[in-house]
């Protein structure tokens, strides 16, 4: 088996149909399976979904007893995939092109490249964010302070989309659909089960890179992300996101370094907030944030 394709589903069965109908229909070049987890849904989307693709000799469908997060229901997936590649793949994607096998193919062909990703598009086909080219860190939190100003400066156009039509080393690839050799993924134990949502990807290719191996966009696989499809409350969101953050800045930095990225945070999450005010805009996730940080 060349690629295990991993599908997480909470709620989301119409989506998730949607992802993987475009999953056999364009991928070609390569032998691959289909691993739908759900991760417990209250809605019977799990259930809807397993008689869906009842005898289905490519879509597998496993039912989690409870709501593991985003990285351990792809975690469960990677227990039962077969595939030498494994693809996670949102639920709230479609892909436009065989990217399954482009991004397989480069796995293949570059023993150096630990985890790649395609290029990501809005349902209008505009580029949408498809990679970070900074971990988190002070130099990320002060770029975004400067409407990410420092980064245009550095990288041009390709700050988080690759418009150069060639591979490029990014620090991490979007989750949406990133790809990673199992044997890698074996050795990593995949997703940080820490992080119940977000993050975890962030995780994953800052430890991909701390072993060698380089993270990687892939601009010629081409991939349709409906963002915000799968989880639309904006409390919840802020919240989950919130959590992850400091997760990840504790597990990576010392108390200093995490206090002053923080610093540097709350000074943005407050000039967004007025912004916002100013300009009439929905405040609701930046509150949140604030909201966060007083909880502490």
């Amino acid at each position: 088996m060349d690629v295990s394709v991993i599908i997480v589903n909470y709620c989301t069965a119409g989506l998730v149909a949607e992802a993987v109908e475009s999953v056999v229909r364009l991928t070609q070049g390569v032998s691959y399976e289909v691993l739908v987890v759900d991760n417990a849904s209250p809605d019977g989307s799990g259930a809807e979904l397993q008689t869906r693709y009842a005898g289905s000799g490519v879509v597998k469908v496993i039912l989690s007893e409870k709501n593991l997060g985003f990285g351990g229901a792809n975690n469960l997936g990677f227990s039962q995939a077969r595939g030498r590649n494994i693809f996670l793949l949102n639920p709230d994607t479609v892909l436009l092109n065989d990217a399954v096998s482009v991004l397989s193919q480069y796995l293949d062909d570059n023993e150096g490249g630990g985890v790649c990703g395609g290029n990501l598009f809005t349902a209008e086909g505009q580029p949408a964010s498809s990679f970070k080219r900074l971990f988190p860190s002070v130099s990320a939190e002060l770029s975004s302070l400067m409407c990410h100003i420092p980064e245009r400066l550095c990288y041009g156009r390709n700050v988080t989309f690759n418009h150069t039509g060639r591979d490029l080393d990014v620090a991490f690839i979007v989750g949406a659909d990133l790809m990673i050799r199992r044997t890698l993924a074996e050795q990593l134990g995949l997703f940080d089960t820490s992080f119940f949502m977000y993050y975890e990807e962030t995780d994953l290719c800052r430890r991909v890179k701390d072993l060698g191996y380089a993270v990687r966009s892939v601009p010629a696989a081409r991939i349709c992300h409906l963002e915000g499809k799968s989880i639309s409350n904006l409390d919840r969101k802020a919240e989950i996101n919130f959590r992850s953050r400091s997760i990840y800045m504790n597990k990576h930095h010392g108390p200093a370094y995490v206090g002053l990225c923080d610093l540097i945070f709350r000074i943005s999450v407050n000039l967004r907030l007025l912004v916002l005010t100013l300009s009439g805009g929905n405040k609701t996730y930046w509150r949140t944030m604030k909201k966060m940080f007083a909880k502490r």
